[in-house]
């Protein structure tokens, strides 16, 4: 009797193949077990092991890993292991927990890593691998796999790509790097890689989400990649003195960060009208057209922080109708601000971190509003780090009391 049970327990939950008991397992895991069930080792029992879907060894004291560590938890779905100043991983660690999904190992010392000798045949939706060093790495069977500040400055040095359809490589060490033939990649995060021209990067048609931003770039230009379905594009923190907006039907968002454009012209995002989402941030020595925006019929949200701006064209955002967002964060504008606002209802406006005393005069016409798809997001005005005197704030907090919205003061 007691061998039918034995064999029905096995095959019910996969709990017997490698299972090693927990007193048995290398230090931090048993540690971690004990402080999560809260008996001793030797205590923990098959229903305490069933209740656990994460453990994370943040709070543990860093130590090796052993073969059989994770076995008889086929419940668990998220493992953060990071900053545990790990040199190697026994094979098959990883291979008994049939639930793994959320795999984080950043800030190791993993010079190499193969999810498929580590985990067997796991399909991982997020893969950590961030600043470990690594030289070479498989990640056949993530779906995601973030792998910042590792030393993978080729294509070669990364296997598996093939079912990946996210994929952080960001500082890096790149200069070249084609990604054509990856036809799964919907997102790829570049940034902060020693890339001179943009040609010098080929990017699969897939691609919906791409991060270019802290790059050797001088020129970014619409016509170098066919990427037709890209919706969002990260680009600035770089030498960019030129700038081509693309024009692909389904482009909506753009982060435009930190360049040398000398102005923003004009006719500057006319070849992009549907955007919806346009951050600017960082442009303190760039001068700004008063038509510069007049294109972007669409725009719901609008960045122009931390520039160090003294004011704005009189009227620069008149035509887009349909902001509702607008944050200026971080400048010195002051009460001579022009009224440079659309005469519409918005839910949001970031003005913190400027220089106002008294408001401008315009400040009266705001008007805020929140819809029904917008009733968890901030609503309402944001005014911390000035200099706003006492009669300023008064009329400001009974104005937003009436008003039913969000009013941040210092």
């Amino acid at each position: 009797m007691r061998a039918i049970i034995l064999v029905f327990c096995c095959s019910a939950w996969a709990l017997c193949e490698g299972f090693v008991p927990i007193c048995e397992r290398s230090r931090p895991v048993k540690e971690l077990l004990e402080s999560v069930t809260l008996v001793g080792c030797s205590e923990i029992q098959l229903s305490d092991r069933l209740k656990i879907m994460s453990l994370n060894f943040s709070t543990i004291e860093p130590g090796e890993l052993r073969a059989g560590d994770f076995s008889g938890l086929p419940n668990l779905e998220y493992l953060f292991i990071y900053g545990f100043r790990l040199r190697a991983l026994p094979k098959r660690v990883f291979a008994f927990l049939p639930k793994l999904r959320w795999l984080d190992l950043d800030d190791n010392a993993l010079e190499s890593f193969s999810l498929p000798e580590t985990c067997g045949d796991c399909e991982i939706a997020y893969l950590g691998l961030r600043r470990n060093g690594l030289g070479s790495v498989d990640v056949t069977g993530a779906t995601n796999a973030s792998l910042n500040g590792n030393r993978l400055d080729e294509v070669g040095k990364i296997r598996g790509l093939e079912t990946v359809t996210s994929i952080d490589l960001g500082s890096n060490g790149i200069t070249h790097l084609d990604l054509r033939s990856f036809r799964n990649l919907f997102v790829v995060d570049l940034g902060h890689n020693p890339i001179q021209e943009q040609s010098h990067v080929q990017l699969p048609n897939t691609l919906t989400k791409l991060v270019f931003s802290g790059t050797r770039i001088s020129r970014f230009s619409n016509s170098v990649w066919e990427t037709p379905r890209l919706v969002r594009l990260e680009l600035g923190f770089d030498n960019l003195e030129s700038f081509q907006c693309p024009s692909h039907e389904a482009f909506r968002t753009l982060y435009l960060q930190k360049t040398k454009l000398d102005i923003l012209d004009a006719d500057l995002f006319k070849s992009c009208p549907k955007l919806t989402y346009l951050n600017l941030s960082n442009h303190e020595d760039t001068r700004i057209h008063p038509q510069a925006f007049r294109e972007l019929a669409e725009l719901e949200t609008f960045v122009l922080s931390d520039s160090k701006l003294q004011n704005l064209p009189e009227g620069l955002l008149q035509l887009n109708r349909k902001l509702r967002m607008i944050s200026l964060w971080g400048n010195r504008f002051s009460r001579d601000l022009n009224d440079f606002l659309p005469n519409v209802s918005i839910r949001l406006l970031r003005l913190q971190g400027n220089r106002f005393e008294f408001l401008p005069a315009w400040f009266g016409k705001v008007r805020f509003s929140r819809n029904a798809e917008e009733q968890y997001s901030s609503y309402g005005l944001q005014l911390k780090e000035n200099r706003l005197n006492d009669g300023s704030r008064r009329w400001l907090k009974k104005t937003f009391e009436y008003l039913g919205a969000d009013l941040e003061l210092d």
